[in-house]
């Protein structure tokens, strides 16, 4: 009986041993996993506001061009209108 018990305990201390080794395993790998996703996640962070900027920057330059565009017709106009009215004054 001494034996059986001694070899009972002998085989629950090497599985306590076995149950710790397997603890530290899954815990290296949930920090490795953890690890993973983090990079995961800066690298879309990083991607999405490069793309935003893009775009931003697009829209800006889109708008920019439709202002400039609109200042040069109201110019123009502007230009065409002040030329009748002096060719008016100098008719009159």
């Amino acid at each position: 009986m001494k034996t059986f018990a001694k070899n009972f305990k002998g085989k629950e201390r090497k599985l306590e041993e076995f149950n710790e080794e397997i603890e530290d395993i899954a815990a290296a790998a949930q920090d490795k996993f953890a690890h993973e996703l983090e990079n995961i996640a800066y690298e879309s962070v990083q991607k999405f506001c490069s793309l935003l900027a893009k775009e931003l920057n697009f829209t800006f330059n889109n708008i920019h061009s439709q202002n400039v565009n609109l200042l040069k017709s109201g110019l123009k106009k502007g230009e065409t209108a002040l030329i009748r009215s002096l060719l008016n004054i100098l008719v009159r």
